[in-house]
């Protein structure tokens, strides 16, 4: 199966478990996007990411006192609080990222080598290498609260895309979150 038609199938499980997180998912980016020329490294798995969904629009819709829309209603995974940030903002992290390196010995094993797909809101990012030296292209999370930067939870973008379908299809969180 090529990544249209796991975008796509995707797209079906999202629509089927919550139409509110499918009313809020913004229309994806042009792979020839001038924004996406600012990336350096190994970018195609990010393009594809972006150029699906240009993240989530999250807006504080009322009904009286009571917030609808949630971090939780407007997570991409099922039982989790991680959304897909738009693309400006990833941006602005890896930004971030690269400046915490000079002071932050464990931020600097980072910098400028993963790119954020989805965040918890708070202090970590499910992110993919964009390393153009490295070996392997893994998935895995960015944790500023952790003596590690990066912990590895998929092999391969791919393999977090076929998890991310699993995880919308049989509303479950992904394996890496269980």
């Amino acid at each position: 199966m090529n990544r249209t038609e796991i975008f796509s199938q995707i797209d079906e499980a999202i629509a089927s478990r919550s139409s509110l997180l499918k009313e809020h998912l913004n229309p994806g980016l042009l792979q020839s996007d001038r924004r996406f020329k600012k990336l350096t490294g190994y970018t195609r798995d990010v393009i594809d990411w972006y150029a699906w969904h240009n993240g989530t629009s999250f807006e504080e819709i009322k009904d009286g006192d009571a917030f609808i829309v949630t971090l939780e209603n407007l997570a991409l995974i099922p039982d989790s609080i991680y959304k897909m940030i738009e693309f400006s903002a990833a941006y602005g992290d890896l930004g971030l990222w690269n400046e915490m390196s000079e002071w932050n010995e464990v931020i600097s094993e980072l910098a400028g080598r993963y790119f954020p797909l989805l965040w918890d809101g708070n202090t970590s990012w499910l992110s993919v290498c964009i390393d153009p030296t490295a070996d392997e292209r893994p998935v895995g999370f960015v944790e500023f609260e952790s003596d590690e930067a990066f912990e590895k939870a998929y092999d391969s973008f791919d393999e977090f895309l076929l998890d991310v379908l699993h995880s919308n299809k049989e509303n479950v969180p992904l394996r890496c979150l269980e």
